[in-house]
């Protein structure tokens, strides 16, 4: 999972059976704490993904990714506008009452595909951690300030076998 936690340890990240990123994540967790996300910026993968969540944040693109180590970058120039009006539109929502908090639904099943089968062998060891194949284990709890801490948790722990095979 690219701009995660750890790429080095996480894969992938499910909730409730639906793959997610970052953003989902720290939006679920400060929906928690009845915070709605109206703000967000990053680049044109980032901007599709969203797309298909129930979040709906003021957007602004900053850059094009064209592969895990290369983007194409827009100018400062060019952004500063775009994030003065963002930033209003956020304050917009957030002020009119529209904005939302978007919450996991209950129980919250984390599931996490990890890089490789010997982290997977150690973090099942964590208790709560379920083991449901070669590379992927389990967690549900009904707070997510617990889901998050088992997030990192995994990416602590679990890159710390990164070097075994």
């Amino acid at each position: 999972m690219d701009h995660s936690y750890s790429s080095a340890c996480i894969y992938n990240v499910r909730i409730n059976g639906v793959e997610v990123g970052e953003v989902e994540l720290n939006s679920y967790y400060a929906a928690s704490l009845g915070v709605p996300l109206t703000f967000c910026a990053g680049d044109d993968k980032l901007e599709e993904e969203l797309k298909h969540t129930e979040l709906n944040p003021a957007y602004v693109r900053t850059k094009e990714g064209l592969g895990r180590y290369a983007a194409k970058l827009y100018s400062p120039g060019k952004l500063e506008p775009c994030f003065r009006q963002a930033v209003r539109e956020a304050c917009e929502l957030k002020d009119s009452g529209k904005a939302k908090c978007v919450l996991a639904g209950q129980p919250i099943n984390l599931e996490i595909d990890v890089m490789t089968t010997v982290m997977a062998d150690k973090l099942e060891m964590i208790p709560g951690v379920k083991r449901l194949s070669g590379r992927t284990i389990s967690y549900t709890n009904s707070d997510f300030a617990e889901i998050m801490h088992m997030i990192l948790c995994v990416a602590q722990l679990g890159g710390k076998f990164n070097n075994y095979r």
